[in-house]
């Protein structure tokens, strides 16, 4: 999964380039997966498919429960976004740059990597921690995925903002950080417009790993 800092990122160039109802809304539901207490799989929606072991994230399902939503309340299409660019974050890690979290270390020194790259995306996008602003989940109907933990969120997303000793990126480097925002940013605005149109939106299908 993409750092929370690169959904900040990806979701900040997307006001600058599409227009929505609140931005507000739209930036706390981009990061809200995150702060997930059901679990990251739940929050992510992460589904096996083919009756084997390969997986996806559950754009489809989604839209089916959450779609009239999504066109009204950006809360809920920000939420969307954050799974559509966690599958392109996926095929770019795994496929174009070849990560493989089977070698001893290598998902640890991803993690470590995101530290050290967020820096400079907050510098280059611009980021600041009052970005986020929380709300009342309260009888809203993304609770149907489980509760969220967002003052919890907002304390791990300031903890971003402060430096990390490390300096050296091995696996996740500024400009691959930079590819990555610029593709979901492209991705993301193809998406907002076929959703918006009544377009073609993306398959879950066309994201699989594994199996």
């Amino acid at each position: 999964m993409a750092s929370t800092i690169i959904h900040m990122a990806i979701t900040g160039r997307l006001l600058q380039t599409t227009a929505f109802r609140d931005p507000d809304r739209l930036m706390l539901g981009s990061i809200l997966p995150d702060a997930s207490l059901a679990g990251r799989n739940t929050g992510h929606m992460k589904i096996h498919v083919g009756g084997g072991d390969a997986r996806t994230l559950d754009l489809d399902g989604f839209r089916a429960r959450f779609g009239d939503l999504m066109l009204r309340d950006d809360l809920y299409l920000g939420y969307y976004l954050h799974l559509v660019e966690d599958v392109l974050h996926r095929r770019f890690m795994y496929a174009d740059h070849g990560f493989d979290p089977r070698v001893p270390g290598y998902v640890e020194r991803l993690h470590r990597d995101y530290g050290v790259t967020n820096a400079h995306v907050i510098e280059a996008y611009g980021l600041r921690e009052d970005m986020v602003k929380p709300v009342d989940l309260t009888g809203q109907r993304i609770l149907e995925l489980g509760g969220f933990d967002i003052p919890g969120l907002i304390q791990t997303l300031h903890g971003y903002f402060r430096p990390v000793p490390e300096t050296d990126a091995l696996l996740f480097t500024e400009q691959m950080a930079d590819e990555l925002i610029c593709k979901a940013v492209a991705l993301c605005e193809t998406e907002v417009a076929a959703l918006r149109r009544g377009g073609i939106p993306l398959s879950a299908l066309d994201w699989v790993w594994g199996g």
